[in-house]
């Protein structure tokens, strides 16, 4: 006997008062369930919800923005992403992905480009975005102080604020996008360990100036140092932390020559930023390509070292996703008051070069 199972493919686009026809309701308390607003009792919020996802709702993104006669521009506040730091040609990849999404449907962007190195091209961008009134921010919160302040005043006009790559503590904005940096720095450690020998130090390398170490790079740093000081007392096993300004004269080499003479034991460099490819490059202008190194994201130059074996391992957060989904979140609340996840953590891929082919740069 053959049991035949017939599915049934909706064709149509389930509507607002479909879901209210077969849950014997309102289509105004629909709207509440959707929006998560209003009184509705938990048996008819859990009936809502239940047949919303066995009807696979989903808002007809076309019509709603019709309805809405003012176009809505999503202000872009991220570092510029030029030949000193490439990181950041990936999530605008994302970022203009979605703009071109969103275009037909009432919405822009509008991309605000600063010197990463710069306060002052920071405070610049965020009173030009201020003054520009948008109707939702983008935000990469490089100097945290500043732009802890600027989500105040954006607060205080009304404006939501989604954050990209980093996260601020105790500040109120819409969404984050960002890695759980602590979390990988755990994993950058787990990884050191596996082919570090017992005795030898370890370089961890911040590659900013002082002031301008990102909240993120510091966590992923202290991730890395208890890892390391908790899980490998018996290797006897030291770590060393330098932080060196890329924009100094002879730098990198400078600093990491004295390291290396200072300390002849270091067998492993974990660099906390996307920036490895610079230590690749003195890796093997010294002839010293036995030495562990561990970075972050997949930009053209770290591909090349990884590739070539002098970076060991890359670690991934999908920036050019993270780029996309945060304008996509913000377009979503904009027109439908949708709220999102506050923390959406971008997943931690390992990349190697048995595996990079399978990554897109």
């Amino acid at each position: 006997m053959v049991l035949q199972v017939h599915h049934r493919i909706v064709t149509h686009r389930i509507r607002i008062k479909d879901i209210a026809l077969q849950a014997g309701v309102s289509t105004g308390t629909v709207d509440r369930v959707l929006h998560n607003r209003g009184e509705v009792s938990q048996a008819t919020r859990d009936k809502i919800l239940s047949l919303i996802q066995e009807s696979d709702y989903t808002p007809n993104l076309a019509a709603k923005s019709l309805a809405n006669r003012n176009p809505y521009r999503i202000a872009v506040l991220i570092p510029e992403g030029d030949v000193t730091n490439p990181y950041w040609k990936m999530p605008l990849r994302g970022i203009r992905r979605a703009a071109r999404e969103i275009r037909d449907y009432n919405t822009g962007i509008e991309i605000y480009r600063f010197d990463m190195d710069s306060r002052s091209s920071f405070q610049t961008r965020l009173t030009e975005v201020l003054k520009s009134n948008p109707a939702g921010v983008v935000l990469a919160p490089v100097f945290q102080d500043q732009a802890a302040e600027f989500l105040k005043q954006l607060n205080d006009k009304g404006i939501p604020c989604v954050l990209i790559d980093s996260r601020l503590r105790k500040s109120n904005y819409l969404s984050a996008f960002g890695q759980d940096a602590l979390k990988s720095g755990f994993l950058a450690a787990r990884l050191m360990c596996f082919g570090i020998r017992p005795g030898s130090s370890i370089l961890l390398l911040k590659l900013a100036r002082p002031d301008g170490i990102i909240h993120h790079l510091s966590r992923r740093a202290k991730g890395f140092s208890g890892y390391i000081g908790k899980c490998t007392p018996s290797k006897d096993i030291s770590i060393r932390t330098l932080t060196i300004d890329l924009t100094a004269p002879g730098e990198p080499a400078a600093s990491l020559d004295k390291a290396m003479a200072e300390q002849p034991d270091i067998a492993g460099i974990f660099v906390t930023s996307s920036r490895a490819s610079v230590v690749a490059e003195y890796m093997e202008s010294r002839n010293k390509s036995e030495i562990i190194l561990i970075g972050y994201d997949l930009t053209e130059a770290n591909r090349k070292y990884l590739k070539n074996g002098t970076i060991d391992f890359l670690i991934s957060q999908k920036p050019d996703d993270q780029g996309y989904n945060s304008i996509m979140t913000l377009c979503r609340y904009l027109v439908f008051k949708l709220l999102p996840v506050r923390i959406q953590y971008s997943p931690i891929d390992i990349i190697t070069k048995e595996n990079i082919d399978f990554y897109q740069t």
